[in-house]
């Protein structure tokens, strides 16, 4: 009769910790490929410029994605997309918040900063409609120190 020579055995602890460690490293290869990737698409090129601008050019710059993501919606789009995603990305708990990357610690430390350049979208655009003899911005407590010069 024949024996085998090769008997199955269960893997040790030894076996699943460098299968474990394999992984890891394959893991952190396409991550680091990945950031090169978006690095060099970064690199160059610029988004559009909004046509007819309904929030501030902070509120555009502070949402703008890379140059390489930009190009596929107009810049109004990428503002609402952004404001759409602020109660579930940025108001505490990211359970709600389909980023699929929202479990990186690459993304947890940057998701505060982003968002605080979001609430420059939801404040509302300043009121520019003084007119030309008026220097006192709105502020009530200025008001009559232009007649004061005459």
């Amino acid at each position: 009769m024949k024996t085998l020579s090769r008997v199955w055995r269960a893997p040790e602890a030894a076996d699943i910790q460098q299968h474990n460690k394999h992984i890891q490293n394959n893991t952190m290869i396409l991550q680091l490929v990945f950031l090169l990737l978006l690095v060099i698409a970064t690199a160059n090129g610029k988004c559009p410029e909004p046509e007819n601008p309904t929030y501030s050019k902070e509120c555009y710059e502070a949402t703008a994605p890379p140059p390489f993501v930009c190009k596929n919606l107009k810049p109004d789009d990428w503002v609402q997309a952004a404001l759409d995603s602020y109660p579930r990305c940025c108001e505490g708990d990211l359970t709600a918040c389909k980023c699929p990357v929202k479990d990186w610690t690459f993304f947890k430390a940057r998701i505060g900063d982003y968002c605080a350049r979001v609430e420059i979208c939801k404040q509302p655009p300043s009121d520019d409609s003084a007119g030309p003899g008026d220097t006192s911005g709105g502020a009530p407590f200025l008001r009559g120190v232009e007649r004061v010069s005459q």
